[in-house]
């Protein structure tokens, strides 16, 4: 299990209902402040882990544009794992099937808004450093020529 599964295994919680063989995966704090909000943080989560090079805090992204450009919608912001009746229902597996749905669903909005960030800096031309400016330039590009891999 990787670093970004384990933490964002930390974010989620199951809900499991045998009766009718499903799993469902969503973000912890989703009864607190609202299934959309507790999913867009675990993406800002994930967005400021992977622009390492930015010193940005996870609330501020929750406000930039290209966060708000991508706002997920309520389907994206939790998952289920139905068991086929022809099945037997195992609670571990449906927990997994469900956490890897719904961890692909975040990490795609999560890509795109790296990608658009990455994409916004290296156009505005800050006086950057020159290899910071070459790593943000090579960060969007390979970000947008990877598009089709998702």
């Amino acid at each position: 299990m990787t670093s970004l599964e384990k933490n964002l295994l930390d974010q989620v919680t199951f809900i499991v209902d045998k009766e009718n063989r499903i799993v469902k995966c969503l973000p912890k704090f989703a009864k607190t402040v609202g299934l959309q909000r507790a999913a867009e943080g675990i993406v800002a989560t994930m967005v400021s882990d992977k622009m390492e090079i930015f010193s940005v805090t996870e609330s501020t992204f929750l406000f930039t544009p290209a966060l708000r450009q991508y706002r997920l919608n309520k389907n994206q912001c939790f998952a289920v794992a139905k068991c086929s009746p022809n099945d037997t229902f195992d609670e571990k597996i449906g927990k997994r099937v469900a956490f890897n749905k719904l961890k692909l669903r975040l990490e795609r909005v999560a890509v795109k808004v790296s990608a658009k960030i990455a994409y916004n800096a290296s156009q505005a031309c800050i006086c950057f450093e020159s290899d910071i400016f070459d790593t943000l330039d090579y960060l969007a590009d390979n970000m947008y020529n990877n598009k089709g891999e998702e």
